[in-house]
């Protein structure tokens, strides 16, 4: 992870897990929602993501058509297209 954690500084953090941009995960429930839901992650600090969960708002979820279209747009950047 690059940076110091906001939480621990540049003492590091002692866990790290996956946060998921697009949350909850109870909100994503087709192919096509869980696909799009596991394209925006990130590796942060356990307790970093636990206060983003604690202090941040639901991000609204994308209509069907924009997560079709991220999909698409980065299986074409996968490919090189």
């Amino acid at each position: 992870m690059e940076g110091e954690c906001p939480i621990h500084g540049a003492d590091g953090c002692i866990a790290y897990n996956t946060h998921h941009l697009y949350w909850s995960r109870r909100s994503y429930k087709s192919q096509l929602e869980k696909e799009f839901r596991r394209l925006h992650t990130v590796r942060i600090c356990v307790e970093w993501h636990k206060h983003i969960h604690a202090t941040q708002p639901v991000p609204k979820k994308p209509r069907a058509a924009e997560m079709r279209a991220a999909i698409e747009a980065k299986q074409r950047r996968r490919d090189g297209s």
